[in-house]
């Protein structure tokens, strides 16, 4: 019903198709909407039925964690997959929290541009690499809601650096999984117990080309993370699947973000893409479809899935 859905616009497209420990937040973004029978920020926000939630993600309220990587080596001003994801979900109509670490200010701008389209969002700071902070920041999120989170988009990662495996220091190995494996986890066992309480939820994890193929030879840690989280959204997918919740993945290709500007020349990426079938490198939007469609009651019937996102680089 129009009058249940105060939080964004009717969705047109056929079907549903949508962390970033970066700069912006402790988890990924939670990209969907939540709906609550709570107090939203002073708005009473209504439950709305599952038959009108076929086609969009409208009054669900979403955590998208980080926008950004939170690597200080990643440019804040440089949109990743996160705030792409979390554009999607607000152009959706879903009340979008953003988490970031460094990159206040590309957070706010955000977070004042979907409020100037008409959504609620906000934004929250947290390291995701210290659970404490992941405690605080969904302290945080339940006194700015009132309420619970629908989808969660469990986005954060980076690559700490790349070096030989017996070069590599167990301190790189330890943050490498803590922030693309571990966050993923509690911010995760956070949102779950809302979730069963509605018989609803969605969460989304973004693994990597790599967490297939190994990844790059030096790479270990990292593609050892995202092999990781994919095996975690399986086995979390049958834990709480009798709940109503589902649980999948999205694996990117070569997405053109900062992070590749760092650790890899013109040259590998000329050759990455030569190897593409599609023959070009992705882009963060490339990302938003499959994340929408999987928040969506479209996807309903899936779960423990991994959507891969990669132009064709690797196709099973």
């Amino acid at each position: 019903m129009h009058d249940k859905r105060q939080f964004g616009v009717l969705f047109n497209l056929k079907f549903l198709a949508f962390q970033v420990q970066g700069p912006i937040g402790a988890f990924s973004v939670l990209l969907n909407q939540i709906v609550t029978d709570h107090v939203h920020q002073g708005a009473a926000i209504g439950t709305i039925p599952h038959s009108d939630r076929k086609f969009g993600v409208v009054g669900y309220l979403a955590l998208a964690l980080p926008i950004h990587k939170t690597d200080a080596h990643h440019d804040p001003e440089l949109g990743g997959i996160g705030e792409a994801i979390s554009t999607a979900l607000s152009n959706s109509g879903a009340t979008v929290i953003i988490h970031y670490n460094t990159s206040e200010q590309r957070a706010d701008e955000l977070v004042e541009n979907f409020r100037k389209n008409g959504c609620q969002a906000y934004a929250i700071n947290a390291d995701l690499n210290v659970p404490e902070e992941i405690g605080l920041m969904f302290d945080q999120i339940h006194e700015k809601i009132g309420g619970t989170i629908d989808i969660l988009v469990n986005n954060a990662g980076t690559i700490i650096s790349l070096g030989d495996f017996v070069e590599m220091t167990l301190e790189v190995w330890n943050k490498t999984l803590n922030l693309n494996l571990t966050s993923a986890m509690l911010c995760s066992r956070y949102v779950v117990p809302g979730m069963r309480k509605k018989k609803w939820g969605r969460i989304i994890n973004i693994t990597s080309i790599s967490a297939h193929t190994g990844g790059d030879p030096l790479g270990i840690a990292y593609a050892s993370s995202k092999g990781g989280m994919r095996v975690f959204t399986m086995g979390l997918a049958k834990n709480i699947g009798p709940d109503g919740i589902t649980v999948n993945s999205i694996a990117p290709g070569v997405i053109y973000t900062r992070i590749h500007e760092k650790f890899s020349s013109k040259e590998k990426l000329e050759n990455l893409r030569n190897m593409t079938p599609l023959k070009r490198l992705g882009q963060p939007e490339d990302i938003t479809g499959a994340a929408l469609f999987l928040a969506s009651d479209s996807a309903s019937y899936i779960t423990g899935e991994t959507i891969a996102v990669n132009g064709g680089l690797r196709m099973d």
